[in-house]
């Protein structure tokens, strides 16, 4: 176990019964308890906390309300020719499609892995659509 992290929730153990004699800073020093005894919860599973993200936009999933957090996207491309001397047909580039990557979250922001497993292929097709439509119109705001 981690002495320091093992340390720092009895320092903020004295500091929250010390708060509740004098009747002041009881909230405060609650949740300096809390976050210490995470720590320590983390320290000994050796578990990094879940960090909470901003959802880019809500939508729902099996009837549950989420947010969907885009991680990449990469727009379009049209075909292209080169125009090097002697270049020909040959010589071009395919066309590119829109490419989005993204992940669900719950209301509260933390990663919702189990409400993806709930998902269907007509779910995930709505949600990448949308996807494409909200970085197109991202750029509409400025």
């Amino acid at each position: 176990m981690s002495a320091p992290a093992k340390w720092q929730v009895a320092l903020a153990l004295a500091e929250w019964k010390c708060a509740n004699i004098v009747k002041r800073g009881v909230g405060p020093a609650m949740a300096r308890y809390n976050t210490a005894k995470a720590a320590l919860r983390h320290a000994v599973n050796g578990t990094k906390p879940q960090k909470r993200a901003c959802a880019d936009f809500e939508t729902t999933v099996a009837g549950i309300p989420c947010g969907v957090v885009i991680t990449s996207y990469s727009g379009a491309r049209p075909w292209r020719q080169h125009t090097f001397s002697g270049a020909g047909p040959g010589d071009c580039d395919p066309p590119e499609y829109e490419d989005v990557e993204w992940r669900l979250v719950d209301s509260k922001g933390y990663p919702a892995q189990w409400l993806e497993e709930k998902m269907n292929d007509d779910d995930v097709t709505g949600i990448t659509c949308e996807c494409i439509k909200f970085k197109r119109g991202e750029g509409d705001e400025y």
